[in-house]
């Protein structure tokens, strides 16, 4: 009796660890992502009106992990001075501010940040192996396109879950946005800002970019 007593708590030890590891796997996933710039002078220089700059680059990949209490950013919604700075300067400091406050208030849980190698508009820019918890699995990256007065391309509240499952192998074409907080219309910096300051919104279509993307980012699991 005792054996079989034994054997049973080891079965229900085991089939216990075995949820408890079934339910952890399924909590968490790991993603690479990488950003590929497609800002090129035939789709991004309004005919050779407004040509690329001799100095063309991305600012750092930077965002974070975050959950549906939050939004860093979006289109139609006033930037805030984390992203105002990314889309003007490329300074990362006010936005890391920004996702700090909001992990110590519980609403996201990873700043992430990478730089392009090269460091030009066709540039890559890979973070490695993350990890999203369900808790957390809405996903924000912006980046600015230098230089110009507040142009940025990026996502916001990117989901990696789809139901009960997480995404795999996702593609997402990125497009120019205009954070609303300078002026100008040409790749240089120092213009004046705007006032009053404006919603972010598309750059689609507007000079010197027409339809195509300036980017893609990748998404693997």
């Amino acid at each position: 009796m005792k054996t079989t007593n034994k054997q049973l708590k080891i079965n229900l030890f085991t089939l216990f660890l075995l949820a408890s590891l079934t339910s952890f796997s399924q909590s968490i996933a790991t993603y690479t992502i990488t950003f590929t710039g497609n800002w090129n002078s035939t789709d991004h220089s309004d005919n050779g009106m407004i040509p690329l700059p001799s100095n063309d680059h991305w600012s750092d990949l930077v965002g974070g992990t975050h959950n549906s209490n939050i939004t860093f950013w979006e289109g139609g919604q006033m930037a805030t001075l984390g992203i105002e700075n990314v889309a003007e300067t490329g300074n990362n400091t006010q936005f890391f501010n920004e996702v700090d406050n909001a992990i110590t208030a519980g609403n996201a849980n990873q700043w992430l940040q990478q730089p392009f190698s090269p460091n030009n508009a066709m540039g890559t820019s890979t973070i490695m192996s993350i990890t999203v918890s369900e808790d957390f699995p809405l996903l924000t990256l912006v980046s600015m396109i230098a230089p110009s007065p507040d142009w940025f391309a990026g996502i916001h509240g990117f989901s990696l879950r789809d139901g009960n499952y997480w995404k795999d192998n996702i593609s997402i074409n990125l497009f120019p946005y205009d954070a609303g907080t300078e002026d100008g219309s040409t790749y240089d910096t120092g213009n004046a800002a705007s006032n009053p300051q404006q919603n972010i919104f598309s750059l689609i279509n507007v000079a010197p970019f027409n339809n195509q993307k300036v980017g893609t980012l990748s998404i693997n699991l």
